[in-house]
Formats: C-alpha cells, sequence, structure tokens
C-alpha cells in the first residue's frame, strides 16, 4: 500500500505509462477517465479504486493487473488482455470487452450490467455474484466458469460454451440460450422462467431445483432423464 503524505494519485495516461516504464506499479484512486491507453503494457500494475470510465483500453496488456472496485464503465476493453486479472467489485457496466480474454479472472460482485462480451474468452473466471444482466456473451468461451448466484437476467448467451461451468442458484430468466453448450453445466436451482433454450441439449445438465416455468424450447431440445417440460410449465415453440 501507499504512503498518504508521498502517494500522488496519477491524472493522465502520459503520466501513467511513464511512471510505469520507470518500475512503479502502485497507481490507487488514480483518475484516467477517457484515458487513451489502447496497447498500452500496464500487466501487474495496482489500479485500485481507479477511475477509468470510457478509458480507451483496446489491446491493452492487463494481465494480473489489480482492478479491484474500479470503474471501468462504457471502457473499451476490446482484445484487451485480462488474463487472472482481479476485478473485484469492479464497475464494468456498459463496458465493450469483445474478443477480451479474462482466462481465470477474479470478477466476483462485479457490474457488467449490459456489457459487451461476444466472443470473449472467460474459461474458468470467477463471477459469483456477479451483475450480467442484459450483457452480451453471444459466441463467448465460459467453460469451468463460477457464475454462482450470477444475474444473467436477459443476458444473450446464443451459442456461448457454458462446458461444466456452475451456474447454481443464478438468474437467467428471459436469457437467450439458444444452441448454447450446457454439457455438464450446474444449473441447480436456477431460474430460467421466460429463457430461450431452444435446440439446447440440457440432457447432462445438473437441474435440480430449476424453476423453468414460461421458458421456450423446441423439439430439437433435450432435457435430463426423468424432467417433463410440459409438466415444468414450459412452453414448446413451433
Amino acid at each position: 500500500m501507499f504512503e498518504e503524505d508521498s502517494y500522488h494519485p496519477v491524472n493522465n495516461a502520459s503520466e501513467l505509462l511513464l511512471r510505469y516504464a520507470l518500475g512503479e506499479r502502485g497507481f490507487y484512486i488514480a483518475n484516467l477517465s477517457g484515458a487513451e491507453l489502447g496497447g498500452a503494457n500496464l500487466g501487474g500494475a495496482e489500479l485500485e479504486k481507479a477511475n477509468l470510465h470510457a478509458a480507451k483500453l483496446r489491446a491493452a496488456s492487463l494481465r494480473e493487473t489489480n482492478l479491484n472496485q474500479a470503474i471501468l464503465r462504457q471502457a473499451d476493453l476490446s482484445g484487451a488482455d485480462l488474463t487472472i486479472a482481479s476485478l473485484l467489485k469492479a464497475d464494468l457496466f456498459e463496458a465493450t470487452l469483445t474478443g477480451a480474454t479474462l482466462v481465470g479472472a477474479k470478477l466476483l460482485k462485479a457490474d457488467l450490467g449490459k456489457a459487451i462480451l461476444r466472443q470473449a474468452d472467460l474459461k474458468g473466471a470467477d463471477l459469483r455474484e456477479a451483475s450480467l444482466k442484459g450483457a452480451d456473451l453471444s459466441h463467448a468461451e465460459l467453460c469451468y466458469a463460477k457464475l454462482f448466484k450470477a444475474d444473467l437476467s436477459s443476458a444473450n448467451l446464443k451459442e456461448t460454451n457454458l462446458l461444466k461451468a456452475d451456474l447454481s442458484f443464478g438468474d437467467l430468466s428471459y436469457a437467450d440460450l439458444r444452441t448454447a453448450q450446457l454439457v455438464g453445466t450446474n444449473l441447480s436451482g436456477a431460474k430460467l422462467n421466460g429463457a430461450n433454450l431452444k435446440g439446447v441439449d440440457l440432457s447432462e445438465v445438473s437441474f435440480v431445483g430449476v424453476n423453468a416455468r414460461g421458458a421456450f424450447y423446441d423439439s430439437h431440445t433435450s432435457f435430463p432423464e426423468g424432467f417433463d417440460p410440459v409438466t415444468g410449465g414450459m412452453k414448446k415453440l413451433p
């Protein structure tokens, strides 16, 4: 941690990059709103509680960077490398993370509401209790991701890979899961009210205690042995 009397917060991109190049890594509570940092290497930096609202971070290297409680609302992180980065309780509302790498990233209780995560790689990411309400996760990799109690209501999960992901007690109401891969996925206790499950193979999913009333399915949707979609209040599409 820093000494309050001697620490001077960073206020612009040029100063941040210079101090980083000189070996400094602690940039707590930095004010970098709207900063142009595309392609920058900030791996291992300490940016806890930094203000990066609407910052341009396309293709930036943020491997193992500490962004806990950082404000990244509406930031552009397309193609950025956030492997094993820590984003606990970070604000990523409406952020763009198209094609970003977040393998093993820690996003516990982060706000990713309405974020764009198309084709993002979130393998093994920790998203427990995170908000992904209305987020676009189409074609994303979420295999082995931890999404316990995550809010994915109204999220776009079309063709998303959720192989062996933990979605137990999550909220997937009105989510679009068409042709998503859910082999070995844990959906125990999850809410699927109004979700679109057209073409989804649920035969190897843990479905105990799931509330799927009002969810949609078709003739290509398969269910775990013993589960009756009609009894479960689901609606069959033509």
